[in-house]
């Protein structure tokens, strides 16, 4: 189990939460969402002045880890599963969009499309995922 300290809820290690949706509370009948968590100390944020690639691979190195089931709602997880889908379509398109744009004389719009839809798919995936 938790503890609520304020806005902040304290699980320990190897603990579970109550099957009760995290976004609205009612009772949630899934298994829970397995989800990582990751996070490192504020201080390493000074390393991004001696260059992002550095902060990233001291940041990849000394993070810490946290597994967690999380519990939704028939309508949460439903909810989670279609805007998945919707992201990984957004992924798949991308790279017929740049084959068809390149293919009518129009590379420029191709690419254009591509990178959109692709980085459009990896940010919806990663916020609901």
């Amino acid at each position: 189990m938790g503890q609520r300290q304020g806005r902040d809820l304290i699980v320990w290690k190897g603990a579970a939460l109550p099957p009760y949706c995290v976004k609205c509370g009612t009772v949630a009948s899934h298994e829970p969402v397995p989800r990582k968590f990751y996070w490192h100390s504020p201080l390493l944020y000074l390393t991004i002045l001696a260059g992002v690639l550095v902060y990233v691979i001291v940041a990849m190195i000394v993070r810490k880890r946290f597994d967690l089931g999380v519990p939704l709602c028939d309508s949460h997880f439903r909810l989670r599963r279609i805007w998945m889908s919707v992201a990984a379509a957004l992924m798949l398109v991308a790279f017929p969009a740049l084959i068809v744009g390149s293919s009518n004389d129009y590379p420029v719009i191709g690419i254009v499309v591509c990178l959109v839809t692709m980085l459009g798919g990896a940010i919806a995936w990663s916020i609901v995922s």
